[in-house]
């Protein structure tokens, strides 16, 4: 019967670390999820106009990088300018300017 016991109280602490393990791969698998590249773009838009959801905004905190935002925003914003311009460029030469 002391064996038994005994066999029990070694086996709790298994448990418990497995079950810290599982929940180690699991944050570590939720981590390693990524967004697309259409994601990505569509988000930085919609954060350019104002409009991005909740729902979106949580999920690219959560999986996106940094790094991808702002090269993305940057993008945005040198193409923003340029367009601008162009159409300012446009409209000067059809009025006479």
């Amino acid at each position: 019967m002391t064996n038994n016991r005994h066999n029990e109280k070694s086996d709790l602490p298994s448990r418990k670390t497995r079950t810290n393990a599982v929940k180690e791969t699991t944050a570590t698998n939720e981590n390693k999820i990524t967004i697309s590249f259409w994601q990505l773009l569509s988000s930085t838009l919609a954060a350019f106009i104002g409009v991005q959801s909740n729902a979106n905004r949580e999920r690219d905190f959560k999986h996106g990088k940094i790094s991808h935002f702002i090269a993305i925003g940057i993008l945005f914003g040198i193409t923003f300018v340029l367009t601008i311009i162009t159409v300012v460029k446009i409209v000067m030469a059809s009025v006479g300017a």
